[in-house]
Formats: structure tokens, C-alpha cells, sequence
């Protein structure tokens, strides 16, 4: 057990990774090491080459006067002791920038810098946008609706609570796609004694064996990198006991599709038929800002990703519905991991299986509060995973179609639908081709890990059929 030091005590000597030191240079490492570290998994926590920028948060007290978390400073002095240590000059080689959570990160930053981020999107803008951009997160998510009790991290259909004694925490590595070259390394927890542990599991060389196990257990051969930390502490948070990687143990069940499958009786199916007389008497919507992506995995399953602001129109919104569906057919209802949540806005979403077919589940979500005509419009977003969805795309030559349509309950035309599609494998490309119904241009280009397919449409009426034609071809 490897506890990390207290924020309040002097910091620990430390010595930075050996990829961490050898990135920092000026020059590049020798092939040979960078081989070495390769196999060794220490990839995904070394930067690439250029100026590495510390993000650290300000608070603002009731005067208004800036302030910072003393645990955050107490991670963020861990980096910079250690840069200082090994003969890295301050602006020259790192440096840090205090955040104002009123503002945004200034684009020439965010393009220009390696960027590690410290605390979470409660006090960190930059973060905050990180968590609301589709396909950042792909295994861990993170859930609040304003109240500090209400954090929780999400994986593997588990919730991770806070409690007296315990805290969760996330690394995440991801490459910077706005910026070649360059990576975003975001550092929280739930509380400020889950950041600062996460920082000393980062930074600290007592880790050295857990970043190793994390690397062989959940780093990508990109370098990437995303897992949850279990941190034990004191009940009066003064000393960290533990640190840990989270297992599915730790968490709790999600009150979502899988638990609640057993709700739709065998044989009267109680919501199947709420859902068909609901569809007879429907509430007009308004959709704007919206967003469909598919993601192609390397094990040929299928990502869907739906997110949209959600408008009454008249009447108050209790209710919408949502189709899931593909092929092969897939019997299981929890098998799709679909997963429904606010992720800008007031409130919550509960979703509610209404129907299993093989080649479809049917879902009810209820926003709760419902949505009120003129009030805040909430951010939903859906994802799903159909399994082996992508299996034609096996071989090259092979070819699928994927196909949506726009809701024929809204009020006025969509103003905006952006269409994505990513693709994980690294050594496979793709051809993506336009062929809905009113397309302005049927273009077809191609597409592979480090070029998204990326289409938006304009004005989109309601009930409008959209369709796209992927094949592999290398």
C-alpha cells in the first residue's frame, strides 16, 4: 500500500518518469528507449516534445477576491518541483495558468501547448468543455446537476459515489485533435483529496507500479489513456490511507436499462403499450443543435451517440421516446448499454426500456423536472453500442449503410443535425457516401483514425430520412 504524501506537509522529493524526463528535452529520445518505454507501457504518461501548460483553477471568495484549493496548489507544486529538479526552466519549458471559471481557455492556448488540467468542471472551464465533447471520455463519464453530492463517475454501468471516507478520481491521457502533436491530460476527483491523490499518482515515482498496471490494463497503443482512481482517506480528509485502481466492486448499480429490463412484463408487455398509446397523442418538440456520431470499434461494434437541446414547444415535456436498432440481430436488452443524461441543463433523465425486439430496443425517458415551455432547455444526450454492428466493414470491399431519422413530432425544422463518424482501428480506411433524400451534395471521401467523416445539415424538416453509405477500403 503506497500513501501518498499529505497536502499540508512539505513535498516529498520525486523524480519524474522516465518517458515524463526524456519527452521534456529539447531533442527526442533514442528509438532504443522509446521502444523500451513502449513495451513497458510507460507511453501513455510521457509528453510530447514542446511547452507543457499547468491548468490551475482560481475560486472566487464572497468578495470576490481569487483564491485556489490548497490541495490543487499542493498537486500543481508536485509538477513543478519536479520539472524544477530535473533542469527544466520555467516558461522556458512549463508554466502555469490560473483558470478564471468565468472564462474560457484562449484558443491559441489550447492549439499551441501540451495542457495538464487540474480540478474538476465545477471550477475548471476547460474541463468542463472536454466533458461535453462528444467522443473525449470513451469508458469513463462523469454526472453532477449542480450539488456537490450529486458527483459521481460512470463506468462500466456503475456509479461511483463520494462518501466519508472514500473518493473517486480520473486520469485521463488524450491526444490534443486540435492540435497535432500535442496532449490534453485532465487530473480530478469527486473532491479536492481525490485530485490531489490522482496528481501523486501521476507525478510521483512510489506509483510507479500502478501507472504500469493502469497502462497494461487500459492504455491504447496511441498513448491513450482513461481510468478511475479509489481513494480512502480519513474522515476529516487530512491524510490519504490508500490509492488504488477502482474495480466494478466499488461502484454501485446504475437505474438504468440492464436492472430494469425485468420491468416489461413477459407477457403484457406493461410499457410497450404506454409507449404505442403515448405515440397517439404526442407533445410537440422543438430539436436544435443536433448532434448524431457512430463510432466504428475495432471488435466491430457500433457507437451511437445522440445529443440535442430538448424544447417544450406549448405544454410541458414529460416524456420523449427513443429507437435503438441495427443488425445482427442481439437478443439481450442490456447488451446495447444504452445510457441516457443531461449533460447541460437542470435535472436528470430516467430511462425506461419499453420494448426488446432483436433488431430494436425502444426506450421512454423522462426528463425530471419536466421540461417547461420558455424555461431552460436541457442538453440530453443518448449513447447506445450495438454489437458487431460493423461486421460487413470486416474485410475491405465490404459495405453497410447507417440511417436516422428526424423526430416527426417537432414543432419547426432542426436548425442544425451534425453527422459524425469516427473509426478505431488505425490500420483500416474507409469510404463514407451521402444518399438521404434531400442532400445538397452526394460526395464521397475518405475517412480513417485520424480523419472523422464530419457533415452538417441545415434547416432539416421533420421525419426527414438520413442516410449515410460507409465501406472499407484498405
Amino acid at each position: 500500500m503506497v500513501v501518498p504524501p499529505d497536502a499540508a506537509v512539505p513535498v516529498v522529493k520525486a523524480v519524474l518518469p522516465l518517458s515524463l524526463r526524456l519527452a521534456l528535452h529539447i531533442s527526442p529520445p533514442p528509438a532504443k528507449a522509446a521502444w523500451s518505454r513502449w513495451k513497458q507501457g510507460a507511453k501513455c504518461f510521457g509528453l510530447p516534445l514542446g511547452h507543457t501548460c499547468i491548468l490551475l483553477p482560481q475560486q472566487f471568495n464572497e468578495r470576490q477576491e481569487a483564491v485556489f484549493a490548497h490541495r490543487d496548489v499542493a498537486c500543481s507544486q508536485h509538477l513543478q518541483n519536479l520539472f524544477l529538479r530535473m533542469g527544466f526552466r520555467e516558461d522556458a519549458h512549463w508554466s502555469v495558468k490560473h483558470v478564471d471559471p468565468r472564462q474560457g481557455l484562449p484558443d491559441e492556448l489550447a492549439r499551441q501547448h501540451n495542457l495538464v488540467s487540474l480540478c474538476g468542471p465545477a471550477y475548471n472551464p476547460f474541463v468542463r468543455d472536454l466533458l461535453r465533447s462528444p467522443g473525449f471520455l470513451k469508458d469513463v463519464h462523469y454526472y453532477e446537476n449542480g450539488r456537490r453530492d450529486s458527483r459521481e463517475f460512470l463506468w462500466r454501468n456503475r456509479a461511483y459515489h463520494w462518501n466519508d471516507t472514500t473518493d473517486y478520481a480520473l486520469v485521463a491521457i488524450k491526444r490534443n485533435r486540435r492540435a497535432p502533436g500535442r496532449r490534453i491530460i485532465i487530473i480530478f476527483g469527486l473532491r479536492d483529496i481525490g485530485t490531489f491523490a490522482a496528481g501523486c499518482v501521476f507525478a510521483l515515482k512510489e506509483y510507479r507500479s500502478l501507472r504500469q498496471e493502469a497502462s497494461g490494463r487500459f492504455g491504447s497503443s496511441l498513448g491513450e489513456i482513461e481510468f478511475l482512481l479509489r481513494v480512502d482517506h480519513t474522515p476529516d480528509r487530512s491524510h490519504v490511507t490508500d490509492v488504488r485502481l477502482a474495480t466494478e466492486e466499488d461502484g454501485s448499480p446504475l437505474r438504468q436499462p440492464g436492472a430494469d429490463a425485468a420491468i416489461v412484463e413477459p407477457d403484457g408487455r406493461a410499457l410497450a403499450r404506454i409507449y404505442e398509446s403515448l405515440r397517439q397523442h404526442p407533445r410537440p418538440i422543438i430539436l436544435s443543435d443536433v448532434l448524431h456520431q457512430f463510432t466504428f470499434q475495432p471488435d466491430g461494434s457500433v457507437e451511437m451517440l445522440e445529443e440535442y437541446t430538448l424544447t417544450a414547444e406549448a405544454r410541458d415535456l414529460v416524456y420523449v421516446g427513443k429507437t435503438v436498432g441495427g443488425s445482427p440481430e442481439v437478443q439481450a436488452l442490456e447488451a446495447v448499454r444504452f445510457n441516457a443524461q443531461v449533460v447541460n441543463g437542470v435535472g436528470e433523465v430516467v430511462a425506461l426500456p419499453a420494448e426488446n425486439r432483436p433488431d430494436s430496443k425502444r426506450f421512454l425517458l423522462f426528463p425530471i423536472p419536466p421540461v417547461l415551455p420558455g424555461k431552460t432547455a436541457p442538453r440530453i444526450r443518448m449513447t447506445s453500442t450495438w454489437p458487431n454492428g460493423a461486421q460487413a466493414l470486416a474485410r475491405i470491399g465490404g459495405t453497410d449503410d447507417y440511417t436516422f431519422s428526424i423526430s416527426p413530432y417537432i414543432a419547426a425544422p432542426v436548425d442544425s443535425v451534425r453527422v459524425v463518424f469516427r473509426f478505431r482501428d488505425p490500420d483500416a480506411r474507409y469510404s463514407v457516401r451521402e444518399q438521404f433524400e434531400v442532400a445538397l451534395q452526394r460526395q464521397q471521401s475518405i475517412h480513417d483514425y485520424e480523419r472523422p467523416f464530419e457533415h452538417t445539415l441545415l434547416n432539416v424538416e421533420k421525419g426527414q430520412r438520413i442516410s449515410f453509405a460507409v465501406q472499407r477500403v484498405g
